[in-house]
């Protein structure tokens, strides 16, 4: 796309069960560049004729789309060069119910450093955007509540969802009672941050499995090898999808690895987390380059 080029696109409007969308707009990594998005139903958008729009000063767009907002209709979109910057962009429709839409507390058990205290909000910030690219876009955390009181047993008078402990070990881990604990001594303010944490969100938040099993040998082996059940602490980002054994899933690994009987997919399908089961392979964005504009991982700090 060149300098003030408008670019027009078009989608049915899909409702699932209901469903409502979101979309994602992707533009060049170059400095500077600013591109706009304008969504309206039935009819192409303008500047100043539209229904939705998203215009931040950066190349990174979202809009959400309320269920029954273009019912049987089409929506129109137009990616418009805000006399800033050239080149290609990725735009990303997706539908989620609105009952997956989370906000999360979270303490720290102890006195941070101001460093630690930024790695814990960077971290639980990008948390939710690896949690929102590992399940396309379907389990959202808009907020995340952080009280900074040196306890885990009070987040606006309940035990927090999340918990940072002073601890040397590296590690995380879900509870029976769905609290993840984060120890600081996993805190590397790198990727491993915040993917240790979107795992296990996948198990405390919507209850998925692990995707692997240790052998009698003590050896990790994989049921797909693309999913953030299975390894987490790679680039991939996705969760797997299809029936086990079946070699239908890309298993690194072969067919045959015993684990889950029930892919991550599968489990968000059947627990009526998802408006559709994926039948395909996913994408495999993180979103951790992507703001969202405030409507995903907002940390808000807490009295």
């Amino acid at each position: 796309m060149g300098l003030n080029d408008t670019i027009f696109l078009y989608s049915p409007s899909f409702t699932y069960g209901g469903a409502e969308q979101s979309v994602v707009l992707f533009g060049p990594t170059a400095t500077g560049v600013d591109f706009d998005l304008y969504v309206r139903c039935n009819a192409i958008p303008t500047p100043t004729a539209y229904d939705f729009t998203s215009q931040s000063p950066n190349r990174n767009e979202m809009v959400h789309l309320p269920s029954g907002s273009c019912n049987g209709g089409t929506w129109h979109f137009a990616i418009h060069s805000f006399a800033a910057g050239t080149g290609q962009f990725s735009l990303i429709l997706s539908e989620h119910k609105h009952s997956q839409h989370f906000t999360v507390t979270a303490g720290i058990g102890f006195t941070p450093t101001s460093t630690q205290l930024a790695v814990i909000k960077a971290a639980l910030r990008n948390t939710a955007r690896t949690f929102w690219g590992m399940t396309e876009g379907t389990q959202i955390v808009d907020e995340i509540k952080l009280w900074n009181n040196g306890s885990c047993n009070n987040c606006g008078g309940a035990p927090c969802k999340v918990c940072y402990l002073d601890n040397p070990l590296i590690g995380a881990s879900c509870s029976n009672n769905g609290i993840v604990t984060m120890t600081n001594g996993g805190f590397t303010g790198g990727a491993t941050d915040w993917r240790l944490m979107a795992h296990e969100w996948g198990h405390c938040l919507i209850g998925l499995s692990d995707e692997y099993i240790i052998d009698r040998n003590g050896l990790t082996q994989l049921a797909c090898g693309h999913s953030m059940m299975a390894s987490h602490l790679t680039d991939n980002n996705n969760l797997c999808y299809g029936d086990y054994p079946v070699d239908s899933d890309h298993m690194q690994d072969g067919a045959g690895v015993a684990g889950p009987q029930v892919s991550g997919w599968e489990s968000l399908h059947q627990s009526n987390r998802v408006p559709w089961l994926l039948g395909e392979t996913p994408d495999n964005f993180d979103y951790i380059n992507f703001d969202f504009n405030g409507q995903v991982g907002v940390v808000t700090d807490m009295p």
